[in-house]
């Protein structure tokens, strides 16, 4: 029989209102925050809810047997209720990847913002589902060997990458 592995992806973008050139020195909040409310609230009902109801639904009825792997940005930890992760993570059918924290692209530049972004997606998963991710899983599935010795360095088994 074959196994398959199944891997999700939840990340939302954190929205920036406009600013404009008579806003500099007088105004120094910069997110938009209906719009991130308002996109998270869409996404959720959409996608994340119903698909989250279903991997729970489908972990309990497999006892055991169905094995999904989640990753998260810290972006998205930080918008989202996370009720249905905590249940899904209850079902001890999940494992929860890592990934740079904001979901960007430090790993292409900066070694050391890249660590401090992995580590504390780390410690975020850790404290949030009591589970240290083993997995770490790139922005857009970046890699090279030099990204992969850094992941390797800071502890991880595996690595998801994209193509053969």
């Amino acid at each position: 029989m074959r196994t398959i592995c199944l891997y999700f992806e939840i990340h939302q973008i954190i929205h920036l209102k406009r600013y404009r050139f008579f806003d500099i020195g007088t105004d120094h909040y910069y997110y938009d925050d209906y719009a991130n409310e308002t996109g998270m609230n869409e996404v959720a009902e959409r996608s994340y809810i119903p698909a989250l109801n279903t991997l729970i639904e489908m972990a309990k009825k497999s006892e055991g047997a169905f094995k999904v792997a989640l990753s998260i940005s810290g972006v998205a930890l930080e918008q989202l209720e996370i009720d249905l992760l905590h249940q899904l993570n209850d079902t001890g059918c999940c494992e929860f990847l890592c990934e740079p924290y904001s979901h960007g692209l430090s790993s292409l530049a900066n070694e050391d913002c890249f660590r401090e972004e992995v580590l504390r997606q780390r410690d975020k998963m850790k404290q949030m589902f009591g589970k240290e991710p083993k997995v770490f899983r790139n922005s857009s599935l970046i890699y090279s060997d030099e990204i992969g010795g850094m992941v390797a360095s800071m502890g991880f088994k595996g690595m998801l990458t994209e193509g053969a």
